[in-house]
């Protein structure tokens, strides 16, 4: 029981880059602001000396609202291998499977399969819908030249629409691992396949995501390097019209090869994270906040104690359990974007012997009893502090490793524009409609 809450309370960590100056925004520019859900600004409240707090952290107006996302899986051929070997052309070995992390991690699909499951443990379903695209699949040679609409999602695969139904998603996931991967690397159809996936969701989200996780370059639909960059390409610029946006998590090679994934991901105002070491994936993944805020800081200004306990979760949605005293407590909450920029907000509850402890809404209930779950851990255990505070500094430094693959990467990137002379890429025939 103490093992699990205490996981519980280290998947709490934020994932928080915090550079000197600031540095240029990988997605959302705009200054954040900080949402209550719960308590009730001037809520007097009794019970345990301390509060739970609950709201969200917002990049405009809409994020900070629904957010419906599709996990867009590279099951190809490529991540058949176990992370740290290299690509062998004409290799048929698979890797054995195993559980994505450890010394034994199985195959690359393994790892990307358990970063899923990490994303997937911090979003709420009450504010998120998740759907799973898979891309990679045996296809027949014959028909992997391109011939029309359909053949450009060749060897992808919608396996679920977005749906709050977590455990859904969770049995997807299951699916896709007890699948040999096989077929080629076809980023443009999944990329289609997702952004109709998005469009066709009933009562649409404000905000609409891909998370893209691949090691390779694309290879599908049509024959040529070239031709499969511009699909690529041209499959982003229609997801960015939509107001879709691509979270690029570019593995080993694909982190080598920087080119694709970047502009996939600056083409729709996403974010690029380029992973070299294919193992910090799931690390990655347990800490990163899919609007770029970059840390979260909550604090009793009354006190001037800071809260027994934050998380910061990947869809914007926030928590905090902090020590409150007698009578008026003014609360803040800070948050910081990967770019530099910051904002507050605050609220005012008062604390009475007489008072009774608020309810929370239906719908943060779960979340309330995580948060006084790891709160309890963390307070009776110094042990557990400490494995939190080393967790968030671990976190730290992969986020400033990020920073400094983003910038090497750019120089990466344009000597491969160059090379396949981008700018001149006539307008491509593509998957899906315009």
């Amino acid at each position: 029981m103490h093992r699990a809450l205490l996981a519980l309370a280290l998947a709490g960590c934020s994932f928080a880059a915090q550079p000197a100056e600031p540095r240029e925004p990988a997605g959302p520019s705009e200054a954040p602001h900080v949402l209550f859900d719960h308590p009730a600004p001037g809520a007097t409240l009794g019970g345990p000396r301390s509060v739970f707090l609950a709201g969200r952290v917002a990049t405009s107006l809409e994020r900070g609202e629904r957010l419906d996302l599709v996990l867009a899986i590279d099951t190809s051929r490529s991540v058949c291998r176990a992370p740290d070997a290299p690509p062998t052309p004409g290799d048929e070995r698979c890797a054995e499977p195993g559980p994505g992390t450890g010394p034994a991690a199985g195959r690359l699909l393994d790892v990307e399969i358990a970063g899923a499951r990490a994303l997937l443990a911090r979003l709420d379903p009450g504010l998120t819908r998740v759907g799973v695209v898979s891309f990679g699949g045996p296809v027949a040679r014959a028909i992997h030249r391109f011939s029309g609409p359909d053949a450009g999602f060749l060897g992808t695969r919608l396996e679920l629409a977005p749906t709050a139904d977590f455990s859904a998603v969770a049995r997807t996931l299951d699916v896709l691992a007890a699948r040999e991967p096989d077929g080629p690397t076809n980023l443009a159809g999944a990329l289609g396949r997702a952004t109709n996936a998005l469009l066709a969701a009933g009562d649409p989200a404000p905000r609409r995501a891909i998370a893209l996780l691949t090691d390779g370059q694309p290879t599908a639909p049509r024959e040529t390097r070239r031709e499969n960059v511009a699909e690529s390409l041209r499959a982003a610029d229609r997801a960015g019209r939509r107001g879709v946006r691509v979270l690029a998590f570019a593995l080993g090679e694909a982190a080598r090869e920087p080119l694709v994934a970047m502009e996939l991901a600056e083409r729709t105002g996403g974010a690029f994270y380029p992973l070299p070491d294919v193992a910090d994936l799931p690390g990655l993944l347990a800490g990163v906040q899919l609007d770029q805020i970059g840390s979260l800081a909550v604090r009793n200004l009354t006190t001037g104690e800071a809260a027994l306990y934050d998380r910061l979760g990947a869809d914007g949605t926030w928590d905090a359990v902090v020590a409150v005293a007698p009578g008026p407590n003014r609360l803040e909450v800070r948050v910081q974007t990967e770019a530099g920029l910051a904002a507050r907000g605050e609220t005012l509850v008062v604390w009475t012997p007489d008072g009774e402890a608020p309810e929370p809404p239906a719908a943060l209930g779960a979340r309330r009893t995580a948060a006084r779950a790891a709160e309890l851990v963390l307070v009776s255990s110094k042990v557990a502090a400490l494995e939190r505070e080393a967790a968030s500094r671990t976190r730290a430094r992969l986020a400033e490793r990020i920073v400094r693959e983003r910038e090497a990467a750019r120089s990466a990137a344009a000597a491969g524009r160059r090379e396949l002379a981008l700018e001149a890429l006539p307008p491509a025939v593509g998957a899906g409609p315009n």
